[in-house]
């Protein structure tokens, strides 16, 4: 790419000398490119950055975690993840979810995650997180749908 047709401002901000900045955030290890999540999506937790998509990967680890979203919110001059989990339905075995709480989730974050990652904006249990038809979660409907918690 050389430009953007007929928009100079966006060219600008999108070119780095010969570069092209697509907002991805990614990391190479043993050769190999890993993306993580978009620069316009992370949460900024106290100056760290937070992927909101390396939270869901590791809440989706959870035996009892069926799917699960992060979302920035407001905390005072602050932002804090805050994620929405569905948990396993209940079908009379060990692993369903329906007894999974707050405490249970978050000691499981703070065994594998940074401090500064744990979910300080709220756990929300949901029935569903809504989808569009690519399946891509629509984070401002759940927002949406759930626009304040304590």
């Amino acid at each position: 790419m050389t430009s953007y047709y007929k928009n100079p401002a966006a060219t600008l901000d999108a070119m780095a000398g010969a570069w092209l900045r697509t907002g991805d955030i990614c990391y190479v290890s043993s050769g190999k490119w890993y993306v993580v999540g978009r620069k316009k999506d992370l949460i900024k937790v106290s100056g760290w950055q937070v992927a909101p998509a390396e939270l869901e990967a590791v809440l989706i680890c959870h035996p009892k975690i069926f799917d699960a979203a992060v979302v920035g919110v407001q905390t005072g001059d602050n932002e804090a993840p805050r994620a929405f989990l569905v948990r396993i339905p209940r079908v009379g075995d060990a692993n369903s979810g329906g007894d999974l709480g707050e405490a249970e989730v978050r000691t499981f974050m703070r065994e594998r995650l940074a401090k500064y990652k744990s979910l300080d904006g709220g756990i929300v249990f949901v029935d569903a997180i809504p989808k569009n038809a690519m399946g891509k979660t629509e984070k401002k409907k759940l927002m949406e749908m759930y626009p304040y918690m304590p």
